[in-house]
């Protein structure tokens, strides 16, 4: 009965936003195509073939020279959401981010990147983002280099407030400073649903970024504007989506993980959450 109940909220939800946009046109014609690059990765998931995939996603997107330029400070962004990946020893795909693919970018980075900064703020267990990086076993990315790799909780970051261009609920947002000094970002969120926000991709990934009283203030004060307000302020070079796992009905983190075995890759929000989507969608249907 619970599992119908969540499943029924989350449809309404999504039944509302989509009634809400149905006649609204866009405010201005956008000007530009946008590159987005998909990676099948094969059934093995093998920690070769899954950086093979991340190496080929850049290659497609440019390179990695791209992106990154050598000495520089690189912050990868994974989704470390809460504890309900690991339950007993047992991984569940489709809730946190692969740690096999940020292992990938990590070992790619080191022979360029001065400092790579692996940082998250969980948003379910908001005080325990240390424990969910020891949980998901991050230590060991820190030990391929403990001299260039280190890992930052979000939630307890120093921040700066800013103001938000064009703001008209928060007129101003704290970014953490571990953010706001780096100089490349790499989003790395999951392919899944959101029973709030439909899907949970590389636009709503980055709420993730922001302190735990901004994170509250989201929702209290609307989800959807105040995740446009995020993407005025933080902007990853990169956005690399784990789709190697997805994950269907109830997510965040209680819905159904569906194997998926792909990566997509981009560098804008919009274009890389409409081709996901469409993934989601075209996969759904085939069920």
């Amino acid at each position: 009965f619970s599992d119908g109940l969540e499943l029924l909220k989350m449809e309404l939800s999504i039944s509302v936003y989509f009634e809400k946009m149905k006649n609204r046109k866009p405010s201005r014609v956008y000007g530009k195509k946008e590159r987005v690059a998909i990676e099948q990765i094969p059934v093995t998931q093998s920690e070769s073939e899954i950086r093979k995939g991340v190496e080929n996603i850049l290659k497609k997107l440019g390179g990695l020279s791209r992106f990154v330029q050598k000495g520089q400070t690189v912050v990868i962004k994974p989704n470390i959401v809460s504890d309900h990946g690991l339950k007993d020893g047992v991984y569940k795909g489709g809730i946190v981010t692969d740690i096999r693919l940020i292992k990938s970018l990590v070992e790619i980075l080191l022979p360029v990147a001065k400092t790579i900064v692996i940082a998250e703020g969980s948003s379910i267990n908001r005080s325990e983002t240390s424990k969910m990086f020891r949980h998901y076993g991050y230590e060991n990315l820190v030990a391929l280099n403990p001299r260039k790799v280190k890992l930052v909780d979000l939630n307890t970051d120093e921040t700066v407030e800013k103001p938000v261009p064009g703001g008209k609920r928060m007129l101003s947002r704290r970014i953490p400073l571990t953010l706001e000094k780096a100089d490349v970002i790499i989003s790395v969120p999951v392919l899944k649903i959101h029973f709030a926000a439909t899907v949970s991709l590389s636009i709503k990934h980055l709420q993730g970024a922001v302190p735990p009283m901004e994170k509250y203030m989201s929702h209290f004060f609307g989800l959807w504007q105040t995740l446009v307000n995020i993407h005025h302020l933080i902007k990853p070079k990169l956005i690399l989506l784990d789709g190697l796992t997805g994950q269907e009905d109830f997510g965040p983190v209680s819905g159904t993980p569906k194997r998926m075995n792909l990566l997509i890759g981009g560098t804008n929000p919009v274009a890389v959450d409409a081709t996901a989507t469409i993934t989601l969608v075209v996969s759904v249907n085939a069920d």
